[in-house]
């Protein structure tokens, strides 16, 4: 089992929760809709042996704050990143958290 750090991040009108484990590149693992970020236990301990990887709830799941007013899961995810000071990242998603993926780096392709 490795070293995981968790966190909570204040958005100003919610908080995002937070998980980072091992160094290395960054990969950040975006959970599917009506599930969280443990979908990824799994893989959780493999990819920190190599990688810095981060998992997060999204608003409205896990142990984020519920959403309560327009809120960009984008946005989020890249606010979270600026928070962890990681300026690039392997995105890795499944269903929703994919989408969210491809969506972010078509914004911020670099």
């Amino acid at each position: 089992m490795v070293n995981t750090t968790t966190g909570e991040f204040d958005l100003g009108d919610g908080t995002i929760y937070y998980e980072t484990a091992g160094t290395g590149e960054a990969v950040v693992l975006s959970h599917a809709a009506f599930i969280d970020s443990r979908m990824f236990d799994a893989q959780w301990d493999a990819l920190a042996q190599q990688y810095q990887v981060i998992r997060y709830d999204m608003r409205g799941f896990g142990q984020s704050s519920p959403v309560t007013g327009p809120a960009c899961r984008r946005d989020d995810l890249s606010r979270l990143l600026d928070h962890l000071g990681i300026a690039q990242a392997h995105l890795v998603g499944c269903s929703n958290g994919g989408q969210l993926g491809l969506d972010l780096a078509l914004e911020q392709a670099e």
